[in-house]
């Protein structure tokens, strides 16, 4: 009984790695960066800072491109560049630290300084759900 148990349990890890790693890979496609591109867009901090991507071209792992960068505060964008080159590690962020290698961002026009909501510039970054804010 114990062996049939361990059998179904390592064939249960198995399958969620296997789809663990399906989706990793599922990522790195079209509709992939489009699901990266979505989460981005519906990304905004309590202080209120949104960003936003048109579409992302290369790795979702290492190096990419974003197109149509754009960051925007409650009073609107004040930030938009055609594009951004950008070399990072992404798993860095389960050590809790962002590990940005390179950005490179060629032309870019900074419309006005943002006027974010006050708080605790040491406080970690938090992200909210839209409407969640009042």
């Amino acid at each position: 009984m114990g062996r049939r148990i361990a059998k179904w349990a390592a064939i249960a890890l198995a399958a969620v790695l296997a789809l663990i790693v399906a989706f990793l890979v599922w990522l790195n496609t079209d509709p992939g960066r489009r699901f990266v591109v979505n989460q981005i867009n519906a990304f905004e901090t309590l202080s209120g800072l949104k960003v936003h991507v048109g579409r992302i071209e290369g790795s979702v792992f290492s190096r990419l491109r974003l197109v149509g960068l754009s960051l925007a505060d409650p009073h609107g964008t004040f930030f938009r560049a055609p594009e951004a080159a950008l070399d990072y590690r992404p798993f860095g962020y389960f050590r809790n630290h962002i590990d940005i290698r390179n950005l490179e961002i060629a032309e870019a026009r900074l419309s006005r300084l943002p006027q974010l909501r006050p708080g605790d510039p040491n406080a970690p970054i938090t992200v909210i759900e839209y409407g969640d804010y009042q």
